[in-house]
């Protein structure tokens, strides 16, 4: 097996910056004799970096479809719009769409400041009302015995 003296020929590395890490690693195997394995670390050492870490760091904008399909909740077609609008691979439009999806979630639970979280205030009313109802309820008993 030769292993290039380049980290990566010029015809792998167009195939990377394409976002087509397939096709780069076929072709490193063809060029190389690399098996499967050794061009695929090769290939992802080329890439470098954690794609979790890189979508959380991204300050590109969603395209507008994207946008939209998340914002609806379907992150399946923001992943596809997001792939189909900008060229990246699945793996990093996967990671950006999980990153901006967090990002509306974590938006919608903010609280305006002195604004009192509702999550439970409802039931609260709830068991109060049934406190004093039965305060009442044994107070008239009471006073009919």
């Amino acid at each position: 097996m030769n292993e290039p003296t380049d980290p990566l020929l010029p015809n792998v590395r167009d195939a990377i910056e394409q976002g087509n890490r397939v096709d780069a690693i076929r072709l490193l195997r063809q060029q190389t004799g690399l098996g499967l394995k050794e061009a695929k670390d090769l290939v992802e050492s080329q890439v470098g970096g954690d794609v979790a870490k890189a979508a959380r760091s991204w300050s590109g904008t969603l395209p507008a479809s994207a946008a939209a399909a998340l914002e609806q909740g379907n992150k399946i077609d923001a992943i596809r719009l997001l792939r189909e609008q900008t060229g990246l691979g699945l793996k990093e439009a996967k990671a950006i769409i999980d990153a901006q999806s967090q990002r509306i979630v974590a938006d919608r639970n903010l609280l305006s400041p002195g604004e009192v979280p509702r999550s439970g205030s409802r039931l609260l009313w709830l068991a109060v009302s049934a406190i004093v109802i039965t305060i009442v309820v044994y107070l008239v008993f009471q006073r009919a015995t």
